[in-house]
């Protein structure tokens, strides 16, 4: 038995399926040699593609291109439904992403197993398919259109190259519901839209690239700025942080001060208890001084264990009372996880014509007076 499609006879191929039952096909190469009626009406269906191309030329992502396609789809070729399935094929399924001519509350995203559909079928193929007697048809989805009063379906594979994204579907309530017209122009509307979709994964890969090589630079910038077992900054990064500060004029008026902060007998610990341990205490200490700072605060790992604050826009006076209140805090609140830990604390502040070496220096002085009267101590440099 053939299907009478009078202006499409010459091209189409009759082709049974045990599965989903008769349907014609026609190989994308040879539709566009389909000869045309160059009516009017077709011109006009042929302006509505130039406009489709238009828009989906400023489309931001793939959602916004099925949008596109599916609602021109629908005014080109004048069916009664129109629908996008994409193909997953690790998961071995087909979706339909995009739906024309049904209501708001049609659902959508509906996956079925890729080769138990015809749509699955002819997105392996590179055939535009053409069904007719639906009721014969096996296929869920064709079954579906029947009972909702469809006669008709047309099915194309939206390919690129040799990528394939899907199929782009048609239905209409009417027998024989396309001519060669449509044929051409339904061919078009999915070359186009399997053009937009390879640009667009391009550009999400390039995208997801960019995005992977700034991860990679931020994990080399952290290995540049930043302390690996505390994680916080290192020497490198607080020193740029003060030379910057120094060459800001206004710091010498409204301060930039420094606290250098050791902890007393790490050594001990180290040697008593293993380096480990020493390391656990660092992390510990590093967690409880990051709870007593503010963002003006810029807190470092000097070297071994020894810290650096630089407190930015802030009195020699304020910077003292900040270094007694870490000094108390980690001499009380620490001592029940800190195993009765205590710092040495150095303060220094900037003064005219002050360079890094020297800021540092009058801190560093501080911190060894601390340390030679007793430890435990906070020393602010005159």
């Amino acid at each position: 038995m053939y299907l009478k499609v009078s202006i499409m006879s010459n091209y189409l191929k009759f082709h049974k399926n045990d599965l989903f039952g008769p349907v014609y096909e026609i190989p994308l190469s040879e539709i566009y040699s389909l000869e045309l009626t160059q009516s009017n009406n077709f011109r006009k269906r042929l302006a509505l593609l130039f406009k489709m191309m238009q828009e989906m030329n400023t489309a931001t992502n793939e959602n916004e291109l099925f949008d596109l396609a599916i609602d021109y789809t629908g005014r080109v070729l004048n069916v009664d439904r129109a629908s996008i399935a994409i193909v997953d094929e690790e998961e071995e399924t087909i979706t339909l992403t995009a739906l024309y001519g049904v209501s708001a509350d049609h659902p959508k995203n509906i996956s079925i197993n890729l080769k138990n559909c015809a749509i699955g079928h002819t997105y392996l193929t590179d055939f535009l398919s053409y069904r007719e007697i639906l009721d014969e048809c096996t296929c869920p989805i064709v079954s579906n259109l029947h009972k909702a009063g469809m006669h008709s379906t047309m099915v194309a594979p939206i390919i690129s190259g040799t990528t394939r994204f899907g199929t782009l579907n048609t239905a209409n309530s009417k027998s024989h519901g396309y001519d060669n017209d449509d044929i051409h122009l339904f061919a078009q509307i999915t070359a186009i839209l399997a053009t937009h979709l390879y640009k667009s994964q391009l550009q999400n890969e390039s995208k997801r690239q960019k995005e992977v090589l700034l991860e990679k630079n931020d994990a080399l910038e952290n290995l540049a700025y930043m302390d690996s077992l505390t994680q916080i900054y290192n020497r490198r990064y607080i020193n740029n942080i003060i030379e910057h500060a120094i060459m800001q004029k206004d710091q010498s008026k409204s301060g930039l001060s420094i606290i250098l902060l050791d902890i007393d007998f790490f050594k001990k610990i180290n040697d008593e208890k293993g380096h480990t341990e020493g390391d656990n205490v660092l992390c510990k200490l590093t967690k409880l001084i990051k709870s007593k700072i503010s963002e003006n605060h810029v807190f470092a790992r000097w070297g071994g264990e020894e810290f650096l604050i630089a407190c930015l826009h802030t009195s020699s006076n304020d910077a003292y009372a900040l270094a007694e209140k870490l000094r108390i805090s980690i001499d009380v609140e620490g001592s029940s996880h800190l195993k009765n830990l205590t710092v040495s604390l150095g303060v220094a502040s900037l003064i005219e014509n002050d360079s890094i070496d020297t800021l540092i220096h009058r801190a560093d002085n501080a911190l060894y007076q601390s340390k030679e009267n007793g430890r435990n101590l906070t020393t602010l440099f005159n």
